[in-house]
């Protein structure tokens, strides 16, 4: 999504030249703060300041990147923020509606936690999955990016002692290890992985399996 939120800003911006987010993926490699999940990022947990922090990445990005001179690199990077959050830029996985239908049917409460943007909650409700989930938290606003354990406890926090809590997510390493490292059960969708004992295929299905084990 970030690189190819540059390489459309870019080829908009020259007009001589088409970009592609192979152009810009290698220099978007460090710099956001899910690039250190074990440092707290507490004083970016506002929307200004989280954006602000990016900056500079993108601006380097668009001179290493795509070429451009500085000056014309830093009005681009303050675009990045408006193409972003376009929801026209964001595609719905076809078993998102049915199995997160099903799960709400069935009595399960949702919860959105994930490494991104101060806007996601907003973002999720333009999408139209807001019905879903009885809250969406960004690290952008909570200063944790998973998988440090403040990230998680951000989440718990918000469902009662008891209750069985189940981390589905497409990250070996932030949901899946991260969700087990705090004593949570996981299961690793859309991705294999040898380390991983519970992995699906897709998010069709995970209702299915959570009640049968």
């Amino acid at each position: 999504m970030w690189s190819q939120c540059l390489a459309n800003l870019a080829t908009r911006a020259d007009g001589n030249r088409s970009y592609s987010r192979e152009d810009f993926l290698p220099y978007l490699t460090t710099g956001f703060p899910w690039h250190s999940p074990t440092l707290a990022h507490l004083e970016l947990n506002d929307g200004d300041s989280w954006w602000k922090n990016l900056t500079l990445v993108f601006k380097q990005a668009f001179i290493q990147g795509g070429g451009f001179k500085p000056e014309v690199a830093a009005s681009l990077a303050a675009l990045v923020r408006t193409e972003y959050l376009d929801p026209e830029g964001w595609k719905i996985y076809p078993d998102v509606h049915d199995e997160l239908s099903m799960a709400v049917s069935q009595g399960w409460k949702n919860i959105i936690l994930s490494n991104h943007v101060p806007e996601l909650p907003t973002l999720v409700e333009q999408l139209g999955l807001s019905s879903y989930f009885d809250r969406v938290i960004s690290s952008a606003t909570i200063g944790y990016e998973k998988p440090h354990p403040g990230a998680f406890q951000a989440a718990t926090q918000y469902i009662p002692a008891g209750s069985r809590i189940v981390m589905i997510g497409d990250s070996l390493c932030a949901d899946y290890n991260g969700a087990i490292q705090v004593g949570l059960e996981a299961v690793l969708v859309r991705a294999t992985h040898a380390k991983s004992e519970f992995m699906l295929e897709s998010l069709a299905g995970v209702v299915a399996f959570l009640n049968s084990t």
